[in-house]
Protein backbone atom coordinates (compact mmCIF):
# COMPACT_ATOMS: atom_id res chain seq x y z
CA UNK A 1 0.00 0.00 0.00
CA UNK A 2 1.32 3.62 -1.04
CA UNK A 3 0.99 5.51 1.86
CA UNK A 4 0.71 9.72 1.29
CA UNK A 5 2.15 11.51 3.80
CA UNK A 6 0.19 14.40 4.56
CA UNK A 7 1.99 17.70 5.34
CA UNK A 8 0.49 18.84 8.56
CA UNK A 9 1.88 19.62 11.68
CA UNK A 10 0.26 18.44 14.87
CA UNK A 11 1.11 17.78 18.05
CA UNK A 12 0.31 14.28 20.08
CA UNK A 13 -2.45 14.83 23.24
CA UNK A 14 -5.11 12.00 23.80
CA UNK A 15 -6.59 14.56 25.83
CA UNK A 16 -6.90 17.26 23.66
CA UNK A 17 -8.57 19.35 20.63
CA UNK A 18 -5.69 21.51 18.30
CA UNK A 19 -7.06 24.31 16.27
CA UNK A 20 -4.92 25.61 13.67
CA UNK A 21 -5.49 29.18 12.43
CA UNK A 22 -4.69 30.94 10.02
CA UNK A 23 -6.06 28.76 7.20
CA UNK A 24 -9.23 29.95 6.40
CA UNK A 25 -9.61 32.20 3.22
CA UNK A 26 -12.65 33.60 4.72
CA UNK A 27 -12.64 37.91 5.52
CA UNK A 28 -15.36 37.26 8.50
CA UNK A 29 -12.89 35.39 10.39
CA UNK A 30 -15.75 33.20 12.06
CA UNK A 31 -14.72 29.78 13.24
CA UNK A 32 -16.77 26.91 10.94
CA UNK A 33 -15.93 24.21 13.28
CA UNK A 34 -17.09 24.97 16.81
CA UNK A 35 -16.09 21.13 18.37
CA UNK A 36 -15.02 17.97 18.24
CA UNK A 37 -14.47 14.66 19.63
CA UNK A 38 -14.31 11.75 19.44
CA UNK A 39 -16.38 9.03 21.64
CA UNK A 40 -15.10 6.79 23.15
CA UNK A 41 -10.98 7.25 23.37
CA UNK A 42 -9.70 4.93 23.24
CA UNK A 43 -11.64 2.47 21.33
CA UNK A 44 -10.67 -1.25 20.00
CA UNK A 45 -12.14 -0.78 16.74
CA UNK A 46 -15.24 1.66 16.12
CA UNK A 47 -15.84 5.20 17.61
CA UNK A 48 -17.76 7.95 16.08
CA UNK A 49 -16.36 11.52 15.57
CA UNK A 50 -18.70 14.11 16.90
CA UNK A 51 -18.84 17.15 15.24
CA UNK A 52 -20.53 20.67 15.51
CA UNK A 53 -20.49 23.06 12.13
CA UNK A 54 -21.33 26.95 12.65
CA UNK A 55 -22.17 27.03 9.19
CA UNK A 56 -22.87 24.99 5.84
CA UNK A 57 -19.13 24.26 4.44
CA UNK A 58 -17.28 21.42 2.34
CA UNK A 59 -15.77 19.08 4.60
CA UNK A 60 -12.62 16.45 4.09
CA UNK A 61 -11.89 14.15 6.87
CA UNK A 62 -8.71 11.96 6.90
CA UNK A 63 -7.34 10.09 9.62
CA UNK A 64 -3.64 9.58 10.13
CA UNK A 65 -1.21 7.22 11.75
CA UNK A 66 1.46 8.48 14.54
CA UNK A 67 4.14 9.41 11.77
CA UNK A 68 1.47 11.03 9.71
CA UNK A 69 0.52 8.82 7.24
CA UNK A 70 -2.72 9.03 5.57
CA UNK A 71 -4.34 5.53 6.47
CA UNK A 72 -8.18 6.41 5.84
CA UNK A 73 -9.97 9.18 4.11
CA UNK A 74 -13.63 9.39 5.84
CA UNK A 75 -15.19 11.90 4.62
CA UNK A 76 -13.82 13.63 0.97
CA UNK A 77 -14.85 17.31 0.02
CA UNK A 78 -18.48 16.64 1.00
CA UNK A 79 -20.51 19.47 2.04
CA UNK A 80 -22.46 19.29 5.67
CA UNK A 81 -24.98 22.13 6.27
CA UNK A 82 -24.49 23.40 9.71
CA UNK A 83 -25.14 21.45 13.17
CA UNK A 84 -24.59 18.37 14.90
CA UNK A 85 -22.89 15.29 12.83
CA UNK A 86 -21.93 11.96 14.06
CA UNK A 87 -19.55 9.83 11.17
CA UNK A 88 -18.44 6.34 12.38
CA UNK A 89 -15.03 4.96 12.48
CA UNK A 90 -13.98 2.16 11.36
CA UNK A 91 -10.44 0.71 12.58
CA UNK A 92 -10.79 -2.99 11.86
CA UNK A 93 -7.68 -3.01 9.74
CA UNK A 94 -5.20 -1.38 11.89
CA UNK A 95 -3.12 -1.87 14.25
CA UNK A 96 -3.29 -0.14 18.35
CA UNK A 97 -1.44 2.93 18.75
CA UNK A 98 -2.43 6.93 18.41
CA UNK A 99 -4.01 8.24 15.55
CA UNK A 100 -5.01 11.57 14.08
CA UNK A 101 -8.37 12.82 12.94
CA UNK A 102 -7.96 15.77 10.31
CA UNK A 103 -10.83 17.56 9.53
CA UNK A 104 -10.89 20.43 7.00
CA UNK A 105 -13.78 22.31 6.96
CA UNK A 106 -13.09 25.40 4.18
CA UNK A 107 -9.23 25.61 4.93
CA UNK A 108 -9.92 25.91 8.95
CA UNK A 109 -8.08 22.73 9.97
CA UNK A 110 -9.30 21.01 13.18
CA UNK A 111 -6.62 17.81 14.62
CA UNK A 112 -8.33 15.55 17.05
CA UNK A 113 -6.14 12.74 18.77
CA UNK A 114 -7.24 9.43 19.97
CA UNK A 115 -6.12 6.19 20.39
CA UNK A 116 -6.82 2.46 19.48
CA UNK A 117 -6.31 -0.40 21.36
CA UNK A 118 -6.47 -4.05 20.03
Amino acid sequence: MNAKYLKYIFIISLSSIIFLSGCSESTNNKQNITRASIYPNPFSVKGMLILYLENENPVTITIADFYGREVKKLIDNEVFPSGNKIINIDMTFQSSGVYSCIINCSGEITIVNFSVYK
